[in-house]
């Protein structure tokens, strides 16, 4: 009798070990092993600082367009919802920069279309520009284009204004009548659509053609500077 009470000792002694020591542990149902909780790992934090935003608007006012590129580049898919417009301009920095190295022979077609094509989708906002409904050549300006009802469109040239980057074109969904406007500053922005090289700068040089790209944006928008 004092035998088999000695063994159901024992035996409760060792389930004991086996449920409630922290070395071994039991199975929960997430997959883990009670008493070795893992670490949460924290969120990353994606919110881009006013630092980051002035190193590229600096750089852009003083010229340096290679530090304006490389700095735009590492903001331009940046995860943060309540920046979305800053880093809009960041896009349109970045591409005005890509087009700067294009027309001093720094970058060909093919490399800049490899570093559009991860743009298209998503949304792009072009800095202040004055309202000329009419201008026909509409450098630098926001203008109504003669041809399709519901678009504005840019001219986006170089600081010197002597060779002409892109034609934008930004489909509104209707038509926006810029008259009552004129002269007063705004900005256009909207998600890239499209974006084509002009076809001579296959067979020529680029101090040959009168435009280097075009650029087509749905979902556009204009903001006025009240």
């Amino acid at each position: 009798m004092k035998r088999i009470y000695l063994i159901i000792v024992w035996a409760v002694i060792l389930l004991s070990c086996v449920v409630f020591s922290p070395s071994i542990g039991i199975a929960d149902e997430a997959g883990g092993t009670a008493g070795t909780t893992k670490a949460e790992e924290p969120a990353k934090d994606e919110t881009i600082t006013a630092e980051e935003f002035d190193v590229v608007f600096d750089a852009m006012r003083e010229g340096d367009f290679k530090k304006a590129k490389k700095n735009a580049e590492l903001l331009i898919d940046r995860d943060s919802p309540g920046q979305r417009y800053l880093i809009a301009r960041m896009r349109y920095i970045y591409i005005y920069t890509l087009m700067v190295a294009f027309e001093k022979d720094e970058l060909s077609m093919s490399e800049v279309t490899e570093k559009l094509n991860p743009l298209r989708g998503k949304m792009i906002l072009q800095p202040w520009h004055p309202i000329r409904h009419d201008d026909k050549q509409c450098l630098n300006m926001i203008c109504n284009d003669p041809d399709w009802d519901n678009t504005l469109f840019t001219t986006q040239t170089n600081r010197d204004r002597n060779a002409i980057y892109w034609y934008e074109y930004v489909n509104t969904g209707k038509h926006l009548d810029l008259s009552s406007y004129d002269g007063k500053m705004a900005r256009m922005g909207g998600i890239l659509d499209e974006f084509s090289f002009n076809e001579d700068l296959i067979s020529t040089t680029r101090s040959n053609v009168d435009w280097f790209l075009r650029i087509m944006v749905k979902d556009g928008y204009v903001q006025y500077n009240r």
